[in-house]
């Protein structure tokens, strides 16, 4: 972390840990720039490797209590990088295979690329997919985003298993991103889901 002093970086890291949004922001400008270059290298796909450093920091953020426990949170992103790539350069095989029997043309529209992000919309849109959650999933989300509970808080309060609730929102998530897709902003579901 450059001039950063070891025991802010700790801090840091705890805060992140806790649930504190400006550490863990924080943490994702300090380190994205250069994951994202490294899941370019991985996708051979800038799209794609946004959307794997977008994932990746989603599931650090749902796994955000295991933080204090990595000794080496370099090392420990890398390796989420990694798995998210992988998982994503196989589905795209799969997706190429399938589709061999097509002329398949990518039309990139000038306007997308130039289309000023209206984030009151976007948080609109995310509110409006949460609402579309079966009722559980719903209280998950809110009991997580809203309420900021950690994963066993929310455990404990359902009555659920941990992995139970973390699989529930990473359901939910995926779920929204889906719907975000839908107008076109999939690529923002990160920092919709930092500043909702």
């Amino acid at each position: 972390m450059g001039k950063q002093s070891l025991s802010n970086y700790q801090q840091l890291i705890l805060s992140a840990s806790e649930g504190d949004e400006n550490a863990f922001a924080h943490i994702f400008y300090e380190y994205s720039p250069a994951l994202l270059s490294f899941a370019k290298k991985l996708s051979y796909n800038s799209i794609e490797a946004e959307e794997i450093i977008q994932n990746v920091f989603l599931r650090v953020w749902l796994h955000r209590d295991k933080l204090a426990e990595v000794e080496n949170l370099k090392s420990w992103l890398y390796k989420f990088v990694v798995n998210e790539g992988l998982s994503y350069v196989k589905k795209r095989l799969v997706r190429e295979r399938a589709n061999l029997h097509f002329q398949h043309t990518t039309i990139t529209s000038d306007n997308d690329i130039d289309k000023t992000v209206d984030l009151n919309e976007l948080k609109r849109i995310v509110a409006e997919a949460v609402e579309l959650l079966p009722e559980q999933r719903r209280k998950i989300f809110n009991l997580s985003r809203g309420e900021e509970l950690s994963i066993d808080e929310i455990s404990e309060q359902l009555n659920l298993s941990p992995s139970t609730v973390k699989n529930t929102l990473v359901t939910a998530l995926k779920f929204i991103r889906n719907h975000l897709t839908t107008y076109g902003y999939a690529s923002y579901v990160f920092i919709v889901l930092l500043l909702s």
